[in-house]
């Protein structure tokens, strides 16, 4: 009884298409995963210091994306209270708009004292970003 296998010229044809088949399924998926993270608007808070009476507290903010955040509102959570800090109650220097690169100062400002804790968790806003991050609060 004879058998035939297949050619080693179609195998290897075979081997090869399916190679880049794969191949291209893989460099889309990555493509598309790096794209995503690489022109997105990443927040961080550089430094957050809270004045002696406790009443304000000032971030240094940097945008370590690739894209512009113009911040909206920053939330403060600090134990169980929740405080809302938008361009009416706070200052950002030089502007709510942070380009990639660049730092900008947020002054927010109460009229008691409500930063005494070590830390805060604090919500960055923008119209299509948001950022948490739990920071800690030098004084």
């Amino acid at each position: 009884m004879k058998r035939r296998a297949i050619s080693p010229f179609i195998a290897t044809a075979v081997l090869i298409a399916a190679t880049i088949v794969i191949g291209g399924l893989l460099y889309t998926q990555f493509k598309q995963a790096i794209d995503y993270s690489m022109y997105q608007p990443s927040v961080n808070v550089l430094d957050a210091r809270a004045h002696d009476d406790g009443k304000m507290l000032v971030l240094t903010l940097k945008n370590d994306g690739a894209k512009s955040v113009t911040v909206d509102r920053i939330d403060v959570y600090i134990g169980s209270s929740h405080y809302v800090f938008t361009s009416t109650n706070s200052t950002f220097t030089p502007g709510s708009r942070i380009d990639p690169g660049a730092t900008v100062t947020a002054v927010l400002s109460s009229s008691t004292p409500i930063f005494t804790s070590s830390s805060a968790h604090i919500v960055i806003s923008s119209q299509d970003y948001s950022r948490g991050l739990t920071v800690p609060i030098g004084f």
